[in-house]
């Protein structure tokens, strides 16, 4: 027997030995290290307009994002606006930090915006936050799998008016532009309850999806209104079965996705004749829009609003993003199993 440092009596033996070893393993399999999402740009919307992207691969670590069309307040031929919103107590933010608070106008007002207008901002060119780091066109490492995390917060529904389109109303991400004629673009919509088996008083969709006319490649969560959500959204390149797009929604398993869609068998004219979605760097080295405008039809009968924050866009999953749930922790790796003395 020997006195420990706390005047606890330890048996100084080989099973007891054993049985620490077999304590240390245990903990090790059961309490694995979290991982740190890798991320190459993001924008957390904290800081005074305009609104600065830091990108966190390249030689250049900033940018401003650029407005796509400039906004303004709701009038005859106006259709969308935004303001910053301080962080501070009591702000509307989660936790109270800063965000930006979005508006598309009621077309009763505006009388615009109906025919695939653009809105939003058009977010750094991708080559300055490329994985690889060089800051360069045409010289990069685009993966085949991409992440995006946003925080958002529906204020107000969208109401359809007379004559709108009733689905897929505002492209809210775009990324992977000016390759194939654009028919293998990543495409985030935020569109009406209804779209996603909710009421659209009550609720609005978010839906990831290959393009804009592969309607059956798409996965859609509901986002009720007046509370923050969390979301993450991830999209793969690929033959049909390799591909997919995926989304979670307050949801920090990566196993378990909120909604996927793991067949994607749309057929794009460009390059035609193939169901891969194909990939080209050239179109990863274009800027992504953020908040980019209506589909043709897209027409609301009271301004849409909504808050956002903390847009992340990188190369994997942040199994702690959902600040309300627990984080899924990674499987351990380089485990050495201990052998009895």
């Amino acid at each position: 027997m020997n006195v420990g440092s706390r005047g606890i009596l330890v048996r100084r033996d080989k099973h007891v030995t054993k049985f620490l070893k077999a304590g240390i393993l245990l903990c090790a399999l059961t309490f694995p290290a979290i991982a740190r999402a890798q991320t190459w740009v993001s924008v957390d919307f904290q800081d005074t307009l305009p609104f600065t992207a830091a990108f966190h691969t390249a030689s250049d670590p900033t940018g401003n994002l650029a407005d796509v069309r400039p906004p303004g307040a709701c009038a005859n031929g106006v259709y969308w606006n935004y303001g910053r919103v301080a962080p501070g107590a009591g702000n509307g933010g989660y936790n109270n930090r800063g965000y930006a608070r979005y508006t598309w106008c009621d077309y009763d007002v505006s009388r615009a915006g109906d025919q695939s207008d653009l809105a939003g901002w058009q977010v750094g060119s991708g080559y300055r936050f490329e994985p690889g780091g060089t800051g360069l066109a045409g010289r990069n490492a685009w993966p085949d799998t991409f992440y995006g995390r946003i925080r958002v917060y529906i204020e107000t529904p969208m109401t359809v008016a007379a004559g709108g389109d009733g689905d897929r109303q505002l492209k809210f991400f775009v990324w992977h532009q000016s390759v194939y004629d654009g028919d293998q673009r990543v495409i985030g919509f935020l569109e009406s309850g209804q779209n996603c088996g909710q009421s659209n008083p009550t609720h609005v969709c978010f839906t990831l999806q290959r393009n804009i006319n592969h309607y059956t490649d798409s996965a859609t969560v509901a986002l009720a209104t007046g509370t923050w959500h969390h979301l993450q959204f991830a999209w793969r390149h690929g033959a049909s079965g390799v591909s997919f797009v995926k989304v979670w929604k307050d949801n920090n398993n990566a196993s378990s996705p909120t909604a996927q869609d793991l067949s994607l068998t749309g057929i794009p004219s460009r390059p035609g004749g193939t169901s891969t979605w194909v990939k080209d760097h050239a179109g990863y080295d274009q800027p992504f829009a953020l908040g980019n405008g209506a589909n043709n039809g897209t027409r609301f009968s009271e301004n849409f609003m909504f808050r956002m924050m903390d847009l992340q866009l990188g190369g994997s999953f942040d199994g702690a993003w959902y600040p309300g749930g627990s984080a899924q922790p990674t499987a351990p790796r380089n485990l050495r199993v201990l052998p009895p003395e």
